[in-house]
């Protein structure tokens, strides 16, 4: 069941966390065991980005990863801001990112993200303005 679940959260892309819940055999009707759903993780950790403290822990990742990636060797015609430019693409080491996500979630917020969670919030546009 496990196998199955994690496979939905990651290839679905549906953000939520699961526990396995065990029923009270006194009660007639209830089942002996069944899973629990919490889809709210989503919510919380797109409230999370207007936390001063998260946002900040999450963008001095974000840069360090870059640096340590990249260094001060890529560069792109008429760009200014390459670190800028990588950030907002969510396609570019989004796994990398992703990673780095749920460690300055866990830091500020002692939590934790799944790593399917962590990449629908950048493909959903984390960095981006539009948000």
């Amino acid at each position: 069941m496990k196998r199955v679940l994690d496979y939905i959260r990651e290839k679905g892309k549906l953000p939520f966390d699961y526990t396995f819940v065990q029923g009270d055999p006194t009660k007639k009707y209830q089942e002996l065991y069944w899973v629990s759903l919490d889809f709210s993780v989503y919510h919380e950790v797109m409230e999370a980005k207007e936390d001063h403290n998260f946002y900040i822990a999450l963008l001095e990742r974000m840069r360090d990863l870059f640096h340590h990636t990249y260094g001060n060797h890529v560069q792109i015609t008429g760009e200014k801001d390459t670190f800028q430019r990588w950030l907002t693409n969510s396609d570019a080491d989004l796994t990398h990112k992703a990673n780095e996500l749920c460690k300055a979630y866990f830091k500020v917020h002692n939590k934790d993200i799944t790593l399917a969670m962590a990449k629908k919030l950048i493909r959903g546009g984390l960095f981006s303005d539009d948000n």
